[in-house]
């Protein structure tokens, strides 16, 4: 980090940073302001797993607004109630980390001024379609602007999910005063049927007979 402050003493009027593919020695507790001018940090690949030290690194540039992470080691975003100096902070990109836990993306919830969020294979996700995936309160997801009609399903989906748990995130209470409770989704079998019966009739033979196809057949399979 010494290296760092020297160049930026002398760019101090830098507004995009670049530090990404290097190993960041971020073990300091030192939050001496380093530029005031910088608006966007890229520290992808940085072998970084620890978000305090990362919030200690952001609070060395106030006026950061956009944060690169992408491909760093990170399991989880810890919400610390003094960290308000994060709240300029309006887009961040955590795509490829290791987060896997609700409660890191509750804490992401807790940022104000958060709009831009792309969380781009994280493990916690690649179970979940597109409509079961939280919006919280952005207004763009991986790269994608957000309806308000994907906002309200993904919202009553957030509630559903949560209802009969115990461990409801902070923001559950705010969804329960916009959309109430909301029903159980009723379970619909949409299983394609295998076989199906059809009544047979010949009119030169009066034959008729009532018999059971294989829907998997098809005509030419069923003429045999």
């Amino acid at each position: 980090m010494n290296s760092l402050s020297a160049v930026l003493k002398n760019t101090p009027c830098l507004q995009e940073l670049h530090l990404s593919d290097n190993k960041l020695d971020l073990c300091t507790d030192d939050e001496t302001v380093l530029n005031e001018s910088v608006k966007t940090i890229h520290m992808n690949r940085c072998r970084i797993d620890d978000w305090g030290s990362i919030v200690r690194l952001m609070r060395r540039f106030p006026n950061r607004k956009t944060v690169f992470l992408c491909e760093n080691p990170i399991k989880s975003v810890v919400y610390d109630t003094s960290a308000e100096d994060l709240n300029t902070l309006q887009a961040l990109n955590l795509g490829k980390t290791e987060i896997a836990d609700w409660e890191s993306i509750d804490s992401l919830d807790r940022l104000p001024s958060l709009i831009d969020l792309r969380i781009l294979s994280i493990p916690l996700l690649e179970p979940l379609n597109e409509e079961e995936r939280i919006h919280l309160n952005i207004r763009v997801l991986n790269g994608s602007i957000i309806t308000p009609e994907q906002r309200e399903q993904s919202e009553r989906y957030f509630i559903r999910y949560y209802q009969e748990r115990d461990d409801k995130p902070h923001h559950y209470k705010r969804l329960i005063d916009k959309h109430g409770h909301v029903e159980k989704l009723a379970k619909v079998d949409l299983t394609p049927k295998s076989s199906a019966h059809v009544q047979v009739f010949c009119e030169e033979t009066n034959y008729q007979a009532k018999l059971r196809i294989n829907l998997n057949k098809n005509v030419g399979q069923l003429m045999k």
